[in-house]
């Protein structure tokens, strides 16, 4: 049946779509930071073979399609946060002193690296996962990475964190 929503056909070209983001990225690190110099040929160069790279790797790609659409769902929404705020009348030059101020940007960033090992746990989870006797490594991978576990670990972060940010207050006071 046909519908104007059908995006199937898009599927044929993930790949192009993850060369493009992996491209651009790699390429506005290295100017960005300028690792290599003020070169933009040698810059070109070297983000066209990271994202070649990355083509010939099918789990890589299914990496990027997968954490992609999840990191631009974050950062749009907090573009709708930030302009929210801003039409209640909050003046810019606030919002850019709250942005750098560490409580702000770290709760973000732990999002992201949370949001970074789902995407590594569903795409390359099936291959540590291992059938049979499997060795101690294996073992041992396996039970790092079960879901208590990891719950754990997250809410050993989400305390540390909060016990950080309290204590910065209470010794600025």
């Amino acid at each position: 049946m046909a519908s104007v929503l059908d995006l199937t056909t898009l599927n044929f070209f993930m790949p192009i779509f993850s060369f493009g983001l992996v491209f651009a990225i790699v390429f506005a690190a290295l100017d960005k930071f300028e690792l290599l110099g003020k070169n933009r040929f040698v810059k070109l160069f070297i983000s066209f073979c990271i994202g070649v790279l990355f083509l010939f790797s099918a789990d890589a790609v299914k990496f990027i399609n997968f954490v992609s659409p999840w990191f631009v769902v974050m950062m749009v929404m907090l573009v709708f946060i930030l302009t929210a705020f801003l039409f209640m009348g909050v003046r810019s030059d606030k919002l850019v002193s709250a942005v750098e101020d560490p409580r702000v940007y770290w709760p973000v960033l732990v999002v992201g690296i949370i949001l970074f090992l789902v995407a590594l746990t569903q795409v390359f989870g099936d291959k540590l996962s291992t059938t049979g006797d499997g060795s101690k490594v294996n073992a041992g991978v396996r039970a790092i990475v079960h879901p208590r576990v990891l719950g754990s670990i997250i809410l050993l972060l989400i305390a540390s964190l909060s016990i950080k940010f309290i204590s910065e207050n209470v010794g600025s006071k």
